[in-house]
């Protein structure tokens, strides 16, 4: 396990390697359906033992009432696992519906271990009425062995 002494970036398959994609809010946003899945962004890990964590932006139209928005990490696409705390987070708006225009959530950073190269997906979901919603990310991983 060959990792780095300075500040360079440590090379593929070693301790401390770095993997990361976004796609940014004011770009090439990730429209969403009502209530289902989507993936926002994507990596690609090789086999081993990596720290994840990333963050979705909910971009909501003026007049969109929100009920809940999630964000999620997984290995299976477009599917949020039922983990808080470990790669998945939701927010409710209590007493219904709100009007709101922009919404950051941040995935907690948890350790993933795999045996096969894998992709890994930032998903998002939000269960929303009257206008558009569209959502934009960010996902990365180093690894710890």
């Amino acid at each position: 396990i060959i990792g780095t002494t300075t500040n360079d970036a440590a090379a593929a398959g070693s301790v401390g390697e770095y993997i990361s994609a976004e796609i940014l809010n004011g770009g090439s946003t990730i429209s969403l359906t009502n209530s289902t899945p989507a993936n926002i962004v994507t990596i690609s890990l090789t086999a081993g033992s990596w720290l994840v964590w990333g963050n979705v932006d909910f971009i909501f139209g003026a007049t969109t009432t929100v009920t809940n928005a999630q964000a999620g990490i997984n290995t299976s696409s477009a599917t949020l696992i039922n983990k808080t705390f470990e790669g998945a987070i939701s927010y409710a708006f209590a007493g219904g519906p709100v009007v709101v225009n922009d919404l950051g959530i941040h995935a907690p950073m948890f350790r993933i271990a795999l045996n096969s190269p894998t992709t890994v997906y930032m998903v998002a979901q939000a269960t929303f009425g009257v206008s558009t919603a569209h959502a934009a990310g960010f996902l990365a991983a180093t690894r710890v062995r």
